[in-house]
């Protein structure tokens, strides 16, 4: 053999007796749990509908309205969309702008308290600051009358306070005096029904949280902005340097996906330096 193929041979050996197949294990889920708890936040291409979405929360100024509605329930707060759902509202708080909380699922009292517990809103004075809408059934009639007329349509808050009392209501009549719509939604036909009362009649700006294609014909136009759904949770993630479940997630199986394909590399580059060896050796009658 050569003094190149010795150089390979001995190097490959000397691998073999390092790297045996339990360690190897043992390191790909020692990787895999640090980065479960602590991402490295790896360079990744941010989505234009991610950065959109986070441009116009980032453009909010102190005092601005914003309504966040959702059809957020319990379960939703204490599984796996915990993480964004917090990461967004506390966004939203950094910005000292005004929120009212809009409704769109009956689970939605069960999970009031779980917004302030888990947020920072518990640093906000209710009534103020924020304030929590109950639930109300009709779906876009009552988006719409909703719109037009918030202390009309809605009488009370959640808690049965007089809505119209309430210090962050004296200047909010309607949607025309709101500056952004955060909207998440589940089902795929709310996208339309929204597009069609809010951004449509009064002009306000509209982010979402829902698969893109339930919005698409509109985005740019009366859409502004999006998550969709798990890549866009993360990439929102990334952009706030937060270290939630969505990109943990991510990073976690890209950094595990790297490594075997680097070790599906390494594999081939040594069996290819043993046939090279075997080849020398059956040409040297060895």
């Amino acid at each position: 053999m050569t003094s190149q193929q010795k150089a390979v041979s001995s190097f490959e050996e000397k691998f073999r007796k390092v790297l045996t197949v339990q360690r190897l294990a043992l390191i790909i889920i020692a990787v895999t749990v640090f980065l479960l708890f602590r991402p490295l936040f790896l360079p990744m291409k941010i989505g234009f509908q991610t950065q959109d979405f986070y441009n116009h929360i980032e453009a909010l100024q102190p005092g601005q309205v914003v309504v966040y509605s959702s059809d957020t329930g319990p379960s939703d707060f204490l599984g796996g969309r915990r993480d964004i759902y917090k990461a967004v509202i506390n966004h939203l708080i950094e910005k000292n702008v005004k929120i009212i909380f809009h409704p769109t699922g009956a689970a939605w009292s069960g999970a009031t308290e779980l917004y302030k517990q888990l947020t920072d809103l518990r640093t906000l004075t209710y009534g103020t600051d924020y304030v929590f809408l109950p639930y109300v059934s009709g779906e876009e009639m009552a988006w719409a009358s909703f719109a037009a007329d918030m202390k009309g349509f809605y009488k009370t808050d959640v808690y049965g306070a007089t809505l119209s009392s309430l210090p962050i209501m004296a200047d909010i009549n309607s949607l025309a005096d709101v500056n952004l719509c955060v909207v998440q939604y589940g089902i795929f036909t709310w996208g339309e029904m929204f597009v069609r009362q809010w951004p449509t009649k009064y002009g306000v700006t509209m982010i979402c949280m829902a698969l893109f294609s339930t919005l698409q014909a509109w985005y740019g136009t009366y859409v502004k902005g999006n998550l969709d759904l798990d890549l866009g949770f993360a990439e929102y993630e990334k952009l706030r340097l937060i270290p939630a479940e969505h990109i943990l997630r991510m990073e976690a199986r890209n950094v595990v996906s790297l490594m075997i394909i680097g070790l599906v590399i390494l594999g081939t580059i040594f069996y290819w330096a043993s046939g090279v060896r075997r080849e020398a050796r059956t040409t040297m009658g060895v």
